[in-house]
C-alpha cells in the first residue's frame, strides 16, 4: 500500500479536533470519523480501515501518535491520541478549510 499523506494529516486532525478531553480517539471511532469525510470516496469502500489502519501505525512508527492497545486485545478499541510532533506536524500541514487544500511536506 502506497502512503497518502493528505489521510495521515486528516487522521490527525480528527484526533486533534475530536479528542476525549486529551485522551485521544479510539481506532474505531477513527474509522468511523474517516467513513464520513470526503476523502474517503478516494478509497474503494471495502479498504476503508486498511487505508486507515496503515496510516495510523505509519504515523505512530514516525512517533506523531502514541497508541495505548486495549487491554482486553479488542483491535477497534485501542487508542491514539497525538504526540508533541503530532501537533507540530499537524499545525504546519493542516488543511484550509473542511476539506480544503493541504498545505502538505512530506515526512
Amino acid at each position: 500500500m502506497k502512503r497518502n499523506i493528505e489521510f495521515a494529516v486528516r487522521l490527525l486532525g480528527f484526533i486533534e479536533r475530536n479528542d476525549h478531553e486529551g485522551i485521544g480517539l479510539y481506532r474505531e471511532e477513527l474509522r468511523q470519523l474517516f467513513e464520513n469525510d470526503p476523502i474517503s470516496e478516494e478509497v474503494p469502500e471495502d479498504q476503508t480501515w486498511v487505508v486507515v489502519d496503515y496510516h495510523l501505525r505509519l504515523l505512530e512508527t514516525a512517533g506523531f501518535v502514541a497508541r495505548e492497545a486495549d487491554i482486553d486485545g479488542k483491535i477497534g478499541e485501542d487508542n491514539f491520541e497525538l504526540t508533541w510532533a503530532g501537533h507540530e506536524y499537524f499545525e504546519n500541514n493542516a488543511p484550509s478549510g473542511p476539506v480544503g487544500d493541504l498545505k502538505v511536506r512530506f515526512l
